[in-house]
């Protein structure tokens, strides 16, 4: 099912899209998305979304990790001549100190972006957001949650040579018989000059 409806929330005024439905694999299991997704007018650029799952089936669901805002992009698309990771990424997370957070994607490149601490450099946090932008456009993803979350926005060259980003919630539950599971509210942030533009939409 798919409905829109008007919005008014701390954010300001807008549009409400939610998208509905039903997973329901052969083995037993049975799972209802629903999909908002909040186009604000004060923020064009930005969308702010939420899943909810719910077990619709008899059986007990065991959630090991949720992952959102899930997105692949490839240079080549846009210019034919540069390598599908060819993109300039802002990394949010406290790495190290001295540790550079404005850095090109190249080919074997991965990054956790843990927002935790780190046990290595006992150092941790920093900012929930990640970036990818070239000449031709840009995509952030952020949580918008108040309070520090101990997720993660691994970034990462794949083998097909495409970048990959979301956020990575690890934290385990179990679903009983119509219980629920609501992701942390995110942001999508498109943009087209560099990382200081979804920053500033986020802040």
């Amino acid at each position: 099912t798919i409905k829109m409806e008007p919005l008014e929330t701390v954010f300001g005024k807008g549009r409400k899209l939610s998208v509905t439905g039903i997973a329901n694999p052969e083995n037993e299991i049975q799972i209802e998305k629903t999909l908002v997704v909040e186009l604000v007018e004060k923020y064009p650029d930005a969308a702010i979304i939420t899943a909810f799952y719910k077990n619709t089936g008899t059986n007990e669901l065991k959630i090991d990790k949720t992952i959102s805002n899930y997105f692949k992009l490839d240079a080549s698309i846009a210019d034919p001549q540069v390598d599908p990771y060819d993109f300039w990424s802002y990394q949010g997370a406290s790495v190290a100190w001295g540790f550079d957070y404005v850095i090109p994607t190249k080919d074997g490149f991965r990054q956790k972006n843990s927002m935790g601490v780190q046990p290595e450099t006992k150092t941790g946090g920093g900012v929930p957001l990640v970036d990818l932008w070239n000449n031709n456009a840009g995509l952030a993803i952020a949580h918008l949650d108040p309070k520090p979350q101990l997720v993660s926005f691994p970034v990462e060259v794949e083998d097909d040579k495409k970048v990959s980003m979301s956020i990575l919630n690890e934290t385990a539950k179990t679903l009983a018989p119509g219980e629920s599971l609501q992701t942390l509210k995110s942001a999508v942030i498109t943009h087209s000059l560099d990382y200081f533009d979804p920053l500033k939409i986020y802040c």
